[in-house]
């Protein structure tokens, strides 16, 4: 539709456990004019159902004032599908999510309410609140002003932390469809080099990050291993062409950080592996990633605290 604002994206594949709740939780938002939104749900090749308790929610559950359209990948992995979703999106801004996080009743409203006040703007990014299946809470947040750092090490720019301008993540080149983790992580640094204006959008946050096995993070580094070095080689080639020495630095201390979790997980071997390719590069101090990891393998997910007692926020 003509006034249509904002496209909200969301893959699916296999999620027929967790899919419902996500879908009821857009259901629940409140004080959203008609047709300001759109939904595009991409079938990435689900085959436990979960295409049928969407078309059934479609049906029954849907809210009026959502434009729906489902559409279907075959191409594997969460990139394709998220490209498959912005090649049919028209609207200025899309938003991307995932098919077992949560939104709270005010999200959207909020959401909207940021883009008609972003100015000049390209991205608006916010806290999010997490949750694990033991129970446990908290919440991902920015830490001081430092975009840099903000974006590799805390993850300022993860899939359900921000929205943008459709022509924004177009010329920043979409998603890398050759990435299997990490992949929004390598997406946010490139959206921030190409020129993106970033707004932060303050206040209680209004996303749930739902921790589990089954999510493409999942609850071990270990058992990803590879995934997350490939992406770091992606972004860390990024850095070196665009000449941004600084963020090449803190994508090794990011890669100090992972060997830390991996020591902590008990893969010394994999730990030592990262380390002694870190040290080859020589754009950090053996003892600056010596002390990140060490400091990450003790306190584990820390690793802000052993970067800011190291200088890493300002090389």
């Amino acid at each position: 539709m003509a006034n249509t604002l904002l496209t909200v994206i969301i893959p699916v594949l296999n999620r027929k456990n967790k899919l419902w709740r996500t879908l009821m939780s857009i259901s629940s938002q409140d004080h959203i004019e008609p047709g300001r939104i759109s939904l595009i749900i991409v079938d990435n090749g689900s085959t436990d159902g979960a295409i049928d308790i969407t078309e059934a929610w479609i049906k029954k559950d849907a809210p009026q004032w959502l434009n729906v359209t489902m559409v279907k990948e075959s191409r594997p992995g969460t990139c394709a599908a998220r490209n498959r979703g912005l090649a049919e999106a028209q609207s200025d801004w899309v938003m991307f999510f995932d098919s077992d996080d949560l939104m709270k009743p005010n999200h959207l409203h909020s959401v909207i309410e940021s883009i008609e006040n972003a100015n000049n703007a390209d991205v608006i990014y916010w806290d999010v609140a997490y949750e694990t299946e033991d129970g446990k809470c908290g919440v991902h947040r920015k830490a001081g002003r430092n975009i840099w750092f903000n974006a590799v090490m805390r993850g300022i720019l993860s899939t359900q932390r921000y929205c943008c301008r459709r022509k924004t993540i177009q010329w920043a080149g979409r998603w890398n469809e050759e990435l299997w983790g990490w992949n929004d992580w390598e997406l946010s640094l490139r959206l921030i080099g190409s020129g993106a204006r970033l707004q932060y959008h303050t206040g209680k946050p209004t996303v749930t990050v739902m921790v589990h096995r089954e999510s493409i993070t999942g609850e071990s580094f270990t058992s990803g291993a590879g995934k997350w070095e490939a992406s770091m080689a992606i972004a860390r080639e990024y850095a070196q062409r665009a000449g941004l020495d600084y963020v090449v630095q803190l994508i090794d201390m990011k890669g100090a950080v992972l060997a830390g979790d991996y020591a902590r997980e008990g893969s010394t071997e994999l730990s030592h592996r990262l380390l002694n390719k870190l040290y080859s590069h020589g754009d950090v101090s053996r003892w600056r990633l010596r002390f990140i990891a060490g400091w990450q393998r003790i306190a584990g997910r820390w690793s802000s605290v052993a970067l800011w007692l190291t200088g890493g926020w300002k090389l």
